[in-house]
């Protein structure tokens, strides 16, 4: 008696063990991404980075732009299971005047967003600031999942 009371007893462990890993994962979303702040200098500087970065946003998110603003540029979705990115740029102020432009990427597929989240922070990063001259279009998601390869018939091996 007593060893089936350490399996059960292990067993209701393992299984709370599992159920608060998973609840601690609940409020993550696992592909979303922020970029570090582009920082602009007051006037004309700030201006030109927005111009970029609605530009940019323009060009390489997945859905298109909702709401264009001084001091938000943002997409529509993300929506169902899409790999697609929906993106939100924030034009911040400092206490000094200065300012900033705060990227944030997300897609609502777990398996993970079409292109590579870090990819396209870097890249926003590099055109807004002016240290890229290229507007680099990504591509699209795919519309329809892939297949998987066809691993044969598993009824095959019986005679």
């Amino acid at each position: 008696m007593r060893h089936l009371k350490g399996k059960r007893d292990f067993l209701r462990r393992a299984v709370a063990a599992g159920a608060l890993a998973l609840s601690a994962c609940a409020g993550v979303e696992p592909n979303a991404a922020e970029s570090f702040p582009v920082r602009c200098g007051l006037g004309r500087d700030c201006d030109k980075k927005w111009r970029r970065a609605a530009a940019w946003v323009a060009q390489n998110a997945f859905y298109p732009i909702e709401t264009h603003t001084d001091t938000l540029i943002q997409t529509f979705g993300p929506t169902g299971k899409s790999p697609g990115m929906a993106m939100r740029v924030e034009r911040l102020v400092g206490p000094d005047g200065s300012g900033a432009l705060a990227l944030e990427i997300r897609c609502a597929n777990i398996l993970g967003c079409v292109p590579d989240v870090d990819y396209l922070t870097g890249s926003f990063a590099a055109y807004v600031s002016g240290a890229s001259s290229d507007l680099v279009a990504t591509p699209p998601p795919e519309k329809t999942p892939r297949n998987l390869p066809l691993l044969g018939n598993p009824l095959a091996i019986l005679p």
